[in-house]
Formats: structure tokens, sequence, C-alpha cells
């Protein structure tokens, strides 16, 4: 399942790069001739709508997992019961935790860039990296609350180390 995802988001990727061009260098084609503030306002609107919509679905279905569902999901799953594979993991998932709550920050970022240089040079083609990467950042984003926790998680267990 989650190779099918990164399948399918490599696909949109390269997609996007074949119609829409490259991050830094925009397709020629994709330029507006002077729109206006409201055609502009509408667009961004669309964006972020779209972008708090995923945040909604993904935070609801991350919310649905507890330990019989994840028992009969993975049968195969091992129960962690040494000092060492605890801390092995806890590091491990800890360092994750990080690695989502930064990545979030950045790409949230570089989207309002990118949607900045969509209202500023009227380019078609940012304004769709701009939403696109909108859209990992509210993917991310709804991850959070799990990330935190580890977080928090780690530093009680961990704050006499």
């Amino acid at each position: 399942m989650k190779n099918r995802k990164l399948i399918l988001y490599s696909c949109f990727y390269v997609i996007s790069i074949l119609i829409i061009g490259k991050i830094h260098r925009f397709s020629s084609h994709l330029y507006l001739d002077d729109p206006s503030i409201n055609f502009k306002i509408l667009m961004v609107m669309i964006g972020f709508i779209l972008g708090l919509l995923m945040f909604l679905v993904l935070k609801q279905n991350s919310q649905k997992l507890n330990l019989t569902t994840f028992k009969k999901k993975f049968p195969s799953s091992e129960q962690v019961t040494t000092k060492s594979e605890i801390d092995q993991v806890m590091n491990r998932v800890q360092m994750r935790s990080v690695l989502v709550i930064v990545t979030t920050i950045g790409i949230f970022f570089w989207s309002m860039y990118l949607y900045r240089q969509f209202w500023n040079y009227h380019n078609f083609g940012s304004y769709f990296w701009a939403t696109n990467f909108f859209l990992i950042t509210t993917a991310l984003a709804s991850l959070w609350k799990n990330a935190l926790f580890v977080m928090r998680l780690y530093k009680g267990m961990y704050v006499n180390s």
C-alpha cells in the first residue's frame, strides 16, 4: 500500500514536470496576460480550499488506527520488550517525527513563495507547483498530532538521559 502511494505520487510528479515544466523554469505557454486581481484571489483560494479538504480527510483517517486494528492489519508484527529494542525504535521514530515537522514547515514556506511568484509574474506553472506543494504540506500536517505525541513520549522517557 505504501509503495503504491509512492509510485502514484512519483507518476504525478513526472507528469507535472512534463506538462508544467521544472520548478525553477516554468513553461512559457503558461504565462497569463495580466489577470485580474479577482482571478488571482480565486485561484489562490481554490488551492487553499483543496489543501484544507485534503487535511481534514487525512486527519480523520489517521485518527482511526488503534491497537486491535493494527494487529489485524499486520499479524506478523512482533512485540518489542527489551530495552535496547525499545531505545532503537524510539530513536528512529523520534527522528522521523522531527523530520515530518521540519519538512512540513519547509515545504509550506516553499509553496507560499511559489504562490507569491504566481501573484507577481502571472505564471500558471508556479500556481500548479505551489498548489502541489501545499497539498504535500497538508498531507504531512495531518501527521503532526502523532509526531508531537511521539516527541512528548520520547522526552518523557529519556528526560534523565
